[in-house]
Parts: C-alpha cells; sequence; structure tokens
C-alpha cells in the first residue's frame, strides 16, 4: 500500500495570511516525492478574519496537487478544531503542522518513514533534529523527540490535558477513542 495514502496532513489555522505563503512554498518541493499525489490535504480555518482561506485557495497546493478540503469554523478552539480534523480525515494517520511552520526540503521522507515503522505507536512527537525546522520554538520539540521518540506504544491510554506540540503524527483511530 502506498504510504502516502494513509496520511492526511491537517493544518489548524487562525489568521495566518502572513505565514500560509511559507508554508505552502515549503510544501511543493517535497511534495514531488510523492508523485501519486496520494496525501490528502485537510485546511481548518479556526475563524479566521483575515484572508487566510483565500492564499490557500489560490495556491499550487489547492489548484494543481488535488486532495485538498477546507473546513470554516466559527469557533477558536484549537482542540475542537483537532477534534473535527480527526473526524472528517479518511486515513488511518492524521499529520498535524502549525501554519507558521517551516518545512525542511526532505521532510516527507521522515513522515513516511515514521508510518512505516509505527507498528506500535498511536504518537509520534517531532521526528529527529534533522526532521524539524529552524523557529525557536522547535528547540523545544527537538528535545522532546529526543527523549520520546515514538510516543506510547498501540493499546496504551494516556491522559493529557494537550499535545506539547502541534507539530504531531497520530494515529487517527485511538485519537477518537479517548476524544
Amino acid at each position: 500500500m502506498d504510504v502516502g495514502s494513509q496520511i492526511t496532513i491537517s493544518i489548524v489555522f487562525r489568521d495566518e495570511e502572513k505565514n500560509l505563503p511559507q508554508l505552502l512554498d515549503s510544501l511543493k518541493g517535497p511534495l514531488s516525492q510523492d508523485p501519486g499525489r496520494s496525501l490528502s490535504f485537510l485546511f481548518i480555518d479556526n475563524g479566521s478574519t483575515d484572508s487566510s482561506a483565500q492564499i490557500i485557495k489560490q495556491s499550487w497546493l489547492f489548484n494543481d496537487y488535488g486532495k485538498v478540503q477546507i473546513i470554516r469554523r466559527g469557533l477558536n478552539h484549537m482542540g475542537l478544531a483537532r477534534q473535527q480534523a480527526l473526524e472528517t480525515a479518511s486515513t488511518p494517520w492524521v499529520l498535524f503542522l502549525d501554519a507558521d511552520t517551516l518545512l525542511k526540503e526532505n521532510w516527507i521522507k521522515y513522515v513516511f518513514r515514521a508510518v512505516e515503522e509505527a507498528e506500535k505507536q498511536d504518537l509520534v512527537i517531532g521526528g529527529g533534529e534533522e526532521a524539524v525546522g529552524e523557529k525557536p520554538w522547535h528547540e523545544f520539540a527537538k528535545a522532546l523527540a529526543r527523549y520520546f521518540p515514538m510516543g506510547k506504544t498501540a493499546g496504551q491510554k494516556v491522559v493529557v490535558s494537550h499535545v506539547p506540540t502541534n507539530n504531531c503524527l497520530i494515529r487517527r483511530e485511538p485519537a477518537l477513542e479517548v476524544g
């Protein structure tokens, strides 16, 4: 099975018109490594008042790539937006990205490898220093990746108040079970 067909990339955003062009640009090169265009994209507009959604609709991704959906929500609530992304996605895995993330050129190979190797994991945070971007807050994600590189194993339920970074790869079904 094509690994890309198992992944939905979800970007929850609110008033990110300044950051979305850079994120969309950082997606373009690596997506050429997905020639079957098997990844799905789900943008959740979490109550934007700027032109964020319009930027996505006018982008190469929306017009050339294909499987891109934008959902508009009126309420600014990150947890509910993520829940909606999990409920809307039809793939086994959802990769949550921040709209202000600048992805390294080879990011997609790390995502594909994480899915291929995640036999017992439900959550992957970080991904090692080579896969994480350059912004200062990524130092926290890098440290987190060193100490918790693959999260909890399948079948283990852990209650957390929040996921410490928005950039995470999560197995959809177990996440829906715990809500």
